[in-house]
């Protein structure tokens, strides 16, 4: 699959005997006018280790109080919504809210250097604020650096053959409908035995038997994306008509590749994608250590959830490597967004 999504600069930390801690996250305002009073009114949340992004939390909240789409009429960030997995919260953003104005202080752009450039940005205001305030500044941020693919040995290999905690509500499909599909025995054997998260909000939705995709479940992703109406260029469409969609992450669809069955997210509009793991049970069991990671973040400091963070991705190194052989592959993009505090 073509890859321009991706952003092939890795993350270079400071001294690796340094404590692990999060960043700063983000911090989103909500300008709406109350459909009870018709006085304009504002709605403020701010990222905490566990929860979602801020602009969802504020669309949640704003749907709570039965806030119209068209009564918001700006949201302010401390940084730029992005298109990136874990939310693609620009795109929520400007659906969920068309007529709002979207600014914010600092960028969080595609490229990671942007994006390491808009987070050091805004941690300096903060540590200034907390200066001329006279309060004290909060735990200046350390990214660990994800292991390197090509020189570090796993920390830990883990098994990809157990079972998934059903909590996560797996989803095992007959065999029936999967026998025909174009998937290399492997991922059948996953699909049917072991199976997928059914659904990880914000992160993967399994495709169901009831509720199949447009162009049909397990079919190819050039199909599928015609289907539902985008347009593919031949280049584009040649490559994905070797992909089986098994999801989607919100926007991008997951898909396997038939041929060495490894997990891609194909841009829906251009046919562009990221890598995400090498297997579909690497896949499956990568998200079921997402899920576990960020129900424990709940509540926790910056250094306990640098420390989350860390961990996390020693697991997702052990279960799968190639998972971090670039800064834009899909795992190393979410992982970089747990540390910089967004979620």
């Amino acid at each position: 699959m073509t890859t321009p999504d991706q952003d092939q600069t890795r993350h270079q930390g400071p001294a690796p005997d340094a404590r692990a801690v999060t960043g700063p996250g983000n911090t989103a305002v909500f300008t709406y006018i109350d459909p009870r009073t018709g006085e304009e009114t504002y709605l403020t949340r701010v990222s905490a280790p566990g929860l979602p992004h801020v602009e969802y939390q504020g669309w949640t909240d704003l749907s709570r109080l039965a806030v119209p789409a068209g009564n918001v009429l700006a949201v302010h960030t401390d940084l730029s919504p992005s298109s990136l997995p874990g939310g693609y919260t620009l795109e929520a953003l400007t659906a969920g809210f068309p007529t709002a104005s979207l600014s914010s202080s600092h960028g969080y752009g595609r490229d990671a250097a942007e994006r390491a450039a808009g987070v050091a940005a805004l941690t300096a205001q903060v540590e200034s604020m907390a200066r001329l305030t006279g309060q004290a500044p909060p735990p200046h941020p350390h990214r660990v650096p994800a292991p390197d693919p090509a020189t570090a040995p796993a920390p830990y290999a883990e098994s990809l053959s157990g079972a998934l905690p059903e909590r996560l509500g797996v989803l095992r499909y007959d065999s029936a409908l999967v026998a025909g599909a174009p998937l290399p025995d492997a991922a059948r054997s996953t699909l049917t035995g072991t199976g997928v998260p059914a659904d990880v909000r914000f992160f993967f939705t399994a495709d169901r038997p009831d509720d199949p995709p447009a162009g049909g479940l397990f079919a190819d992703a050039a199909t599928q994306l015609r289907a539902a109406g985008a347009e593919l260029s031949p280049s584009a469409a040649e490559v994905l008509s070797a992909h089986t969609r098994i999801g989607t992450d919100g926007r991008y669809v997951i898909t396997v590749q038939q041929g060495a069955g490894s997990v891609w997210a194909a841009n829906p509009e251009t046919g562009s994608g990221r890598y995400v793991n090498g297997s579909v049970a690497a896949f499956a069991h990568s998200l079921a250590a997402l899920v576990a990671t960020r129900d424990l973040m709940l509540g926790m400091n910056p250094y306990e959830a640098g420390a989350a963070v860390a961990e996390l991705q020693d697991r997702l190194f052990g279960l799968d490597a190639t998972c971090f052989e670039s800064s834009g592959t899909w795992w190393s993009v979410i992982v970089e967004q747990m540390w910089h505090g967004l979620f």
